[in-house]
């Protein structure tokens, strides 16, 4: 039985550890000294899926360590479950050395975070995805909603597709076969990074601005998404010249009156509290919000781009930073 170790057991990396043990797979978890009992104890699931009732499992790891010499021997795969800001260059060389035939499959944002990772693990060995789900903990903190407080405590999520890429086509299908294996939808593309790169664009000038609402969609007015669209074509054409893309065929419909549009549509539709979700998520990683805008921002300034709207958000979600509580530990 092949090995997988999760870094990162939070929210995410449970949800993709739970899918891969279904697929077979002897899978672990990687956590800090202090969460090793939690961890050995199991994280409670709940799945939701459209028109049927939310399902309950729970993800126990087959191990667990929090240092290398806790290792099995021969881990197949490291899945790399961690907030960009969260990355520590030292630990992932350290798992490198010590795993050293593992597939590293990155889903960290940021279109620096191939470059680095393919330095510290090789890029022959390195994987690059876009997080297919919708994961939080449970009962979802700030939302009055039934279905949520009704909601088991743990980890509920809903999945999406997972997009993956990598330079060796082997190691790139077997991940694939593996996700499948246990009930992950997923799909190759030739460069993940590139695509994360542009809906980065898309989706952080937009978080930034319902942030600036408290991501309450009925103050998402017209004042917020022109500034929404504004920086979002701004942050979209510091994209395109970082990767070399052209703009994504949607982009003429990221308008004000869409994205206003799509936020009510999805306030009424999503089978989660979609507001509650955003608002506890993102404020949880501010940080990695914050460093995408600036980043970008600044790779405009080097780059002789005038990005005027994303320039003003990023000072202006800045400037919330001070007023901003983060979620609750769970």
């Amino acid at each position: 039985m092949k090995r997988v170790l999760i870094l990162g057991a939070g929210a995410v990396g449970q949800v993709y550890g739970f899918h891969l043990q279904q697929a077979g797979f002897s899978v672990g978890v990687w956590v800090r000294a202090r969460r090793v009992k939690e961890a050995r104890e199991g994280f409670p699931l709940t799945q939701i899926q459209l028109g049927k009732p939310r399902r309950q499992a729970k993800f126990r790891p087959d191990f667990v360590a929090s240092n290398v010499s806790e290792l099995p021997p021969e881990i197949a795969a490291v899945w790399v479950c961690l907030a960009t800001t969260s990355l520590e260059d030292s630990l992932i060389a350290e798992l490198a050395a010590a795993c050293p035939n593992a597939t590293f499959v990155v889903l960290s944002p940021g279109h620096f975070v191939k470059q680095r990772m393919d330095a510290l693990v090789g890029a022959k060995r390195a994987l690059y995805g876009i997080i297919g789900m919708s994961s939080y903990h449970a009962p979802l903190e700030g939302s009055s909603q039934a279905r949520e407080l009704e909601t088991a405590a743990g980890t509920a999520y809903f999945l999406a597709t997972t997009v993956l890429s990598g330079e060796s086509q082997r190691r790139a299908l077997e991940m694939r076969d593996a996700l499948r294996a246990g009930g992950v939808p997923v799909t190759l593309v030739p460069d993940a990074s590139v695509e994360l790169t542009l809906s980065s664009a898309v989706l952080m000038p937009n978080i930034a601005c319902l942030e600036l609402v408290g991501y309450d969609f009925a103050r998402f007015r017209r004042e917020q998404a022109e500034l929404a669209a504004e920086a979002t074509a701004d942050s979209l054409r510091v994209a395109c010249a970082l990767t070399g893309a052209t703009p994504p065929l949607f982009a003429p419909l990221l308008n004000p009156f869409v994205l206003r549009l799509g936020s009510q549509l999805a306030a009424r539709f999503a089978p989660f509290d979609i507001e509650a979700f955003l608002r506890f998520h993102f404020t949880k990683v501010r940080a990695q919000t914050e460093l995408l805008l600036e980043t970008s921002v600044n790779e405009a300034d080097a780059r002789g781009l005038a990005v005027p709207a994303l320039s003003r958000l990023c000072e202006r979600f800045r400037a919330l930073g001070d007023d901003v509580a983060p979620p609750k530990a769970n």
